[in-house]
């Protein structure tokens, strides 16, 4: 048989967390109550107005559509001059091409930053299954190429990177088919 006491500390301590719990349940009843009737005084105008209209014209909120595209194809030509200009800046400084590895150093925040960036690139989206596949060609036969780089004296390795991100973005990478453009990762 156990023989448990309760101290005068432990009926303190009970009662002051009883105390405890009552004004938070006050207080969270009183927080429901205020957001209650402020969703009701927020709503009356918005009934008012939908009794008056018409019943086939209910009250709906709308988005203006210029506004919005104008925002969009704000952000769509940053991201694509942005990526342009870390291209160009970075062409002359590729790493040597490794069909396993990442095109920027990715210790570094500027090349975790230029790897994301350059894989959402909007232009991803525009290539057809032509470019494709003479990226995937490129990306196979990538050794044959290092070792016997064109003649025309163009930077093989930034060659075979660009054609690696085409892949990427492009080729789903478990079956190997192309990913409808609605939806690649870029853009």
């Amino acid at each position: 048989k156990l023989n448990l006491r309760i101290s005068p500390l432990d009926r303190q301590v009970e009662s002051k967390s009883s105390a405890i719990q009552q004004i938070s349940l006050t207080m969270y009843r009183g927080a429901l109550g205020v957001i209650r009737r402020a969703k009701s005084t927020a709503e009356a105008p918005m009934k008012k107005a939908a009794e008056a209209a018409a019943p086939s014209e209910t009250a709906s909120p709308s988005v203006a559509l210029g506004p919005t595209v104008a925002a969009m194809s704000a952000a769509i030509a940053t991201v694509t001059a942005t990526t342009y200009a870390v291209e160009k800046f970075t062409a002359s400084s590729c790493r040597p091409f490794d069909v396993k590895g990442t095109r920027y150093d990715q210790s570094t925040f500027s090349g975790r930053f230029s790897e994301r960036l350059i894989a959402c690139d909007p232009w991803l989206l525009t290539y057809g299954s032509e470019e494709v596949a003479r990226a995937k060609t490129m990306v196979d036969n990538a050794s044959t190429m290092i070792a016997n780089p064109p003649a025309d004296g163009s930077n093989i390795h930034r060659t075979l990177w660009e054609s690696k991100r085409i892949v990427d973005a492009t080729l789903h990478p478990d079956t190997g088919e192309a990913v409808p453009s609605p939806f690649r990762m870029s853009g």
